[in-house]
């Protein structure tokens, strides 16, 4: 008779054909785009509302704010964030770094000194995040946004000493997806720690589902 399985371990027995195939779904980068563009509206949204209650000293002294010493400031983090899905739609659509210098920087920014100079207050992030959010939608009205692309293609994330070499449905599912709401929640844990009056509802945008029986 079997031993029970200890504890922490399934007592199903999986094997290779049992896991999801989650490469094998294409990637259309048009979807793609939109995805980045919903992130981008979220960050917009809640750095207008906390723009509303905050001087601009306190602007200024928030965005200068980590949650770690070894982390990001918010001011970093949403540099971070729209340079990186300008960088994803760009490479899902097929540019190179000479269309769009922004593909080296996909979650990739290796130290504080390539981020350039700092938004010196909300008003100055709200530029940036508009920005990206325009060029965004622009990518995705290209026609290499139109072609879906196999699960399998390869998509390089590449600055000078470092590349990271990715399949595409793993790209923007296990990369970039989760990359994007982890800046975005950084963004809010950082914005509410500096006291501005936000929920989760600032969060997450209008619901995804429908009310009824």
């Amino acid at each position: 008779m079997a031993a029970p399985p200890r504890l922490g371990e399934s007592s199903v027995t999986r094997t290779v054909d049992d896991e999801p195939k989650v490469y094998d779904s294409a990637v259309v980068p048009m979807r793609a785009c939109e995805l980045c563009t919903h992130v981008l509206d979220r960050a917009r949204h809640l750095f207008a509302r906390a723009a509303l209650e905050f001087e601009p000293a306190a602007q200024s002294a928030a965005l200068r704010h980590r949650l770690a010493p070894d982390m990001f400031d918010l001011g970093q983090q949403a540099i971070v964030l729209a340079d990186s899905l300008v960088g994803a739609a760009a490479l899902l659509a097929g540019r190179t770094r000479a269309d769009e210098p922004a593909v080296q920087w996909v979650f990739n920014r290796g130290d504080e000194a390539s981020l350039g100079a700092p938004d010196a207050d909300f008003d100055a992030v709200l530029r940036r995040l508009e920005s990206a959010r325009a060029r965004v939608r622009e990518i995705g009205a290209l026609e290499g946004s139109r072609r879906a692309l196999s699960g399998t293609a390869v998509i390089v994330v590449e600055r000078p000493g470092h590349r990271r070499s990715f399949e595409a449905a793993a790209f923007m599912e296990r990369y970039v997806t989760p990359n994007a709401y982890f800046h975005l929640a950084m963004m809010y844990a950082l914005l509410r720690a500096s006291g501005a009056r936000l929920g989760k509802a600032d969060f997450e945008g209008a619901p995804a589902y429908l009310v009824g029986d």
